[in-house]
């Protein structure tokens, strides 16, 4: 095939021209979307193709990152003086007449139990809380 002469519209300005992506030597004019006259491109993408790179997840009181384990994401803030201050994944709670009693496990161990004691049965009023 002869090569192409871009054309060119009515103010003298050549059109846009492309080679055939097998011998890279035969020119053509390039096609455009008819409505969006966007220039119309082939291509393949495959789930290999795509990486994401890496999330960075803080709290919001200061910089402690999130940890990404086996079990999943978790931060964890060291706390002074807290009832809980481990790590836990999971919080199971017991309601009794007088009592709640609220166990925290990591990976199906028990790291902490916390109970709450109330004076009467409405539960109104707290008299201890424990934590074991």
């Amino acid at each position: 095939m002869t090569p192409q002469i871009a054309k060119r519209d009515e103010n003298r300005v050549p059109t846009l021209v492309g080679v055939d992506s097998i011998a890279f030597t035969d020119t053509t004019t390039a096609a455009v979307d008819a409505t969006t006259h966007e220039l119309l491109v082939k291509g393949s993408l495959t789930s290999g193709d795509i990486e994401i790179g890496a999330v960075e997840i803080k709290n919001s009181t200061d910089d402690t990152r999130a940890t990404v384990t086996s079990r999943g994401l978790s931060v964890f803030d060291s706390v002074s003086n807290s009832l809980v201050n481990v790590a836990y994944d999971n919080i199971a709670l017991t309601v009794a007449t007088l009592t709640d009693t609220w166990v925290f496990k990591l990976v199906a161990a028990t790291v902490a139990t916390v109970t709450i004691t109330y004076t009467d049965a409405t539960k109104a009023t707290i008299s201890t809380v424990a934590r074991t």
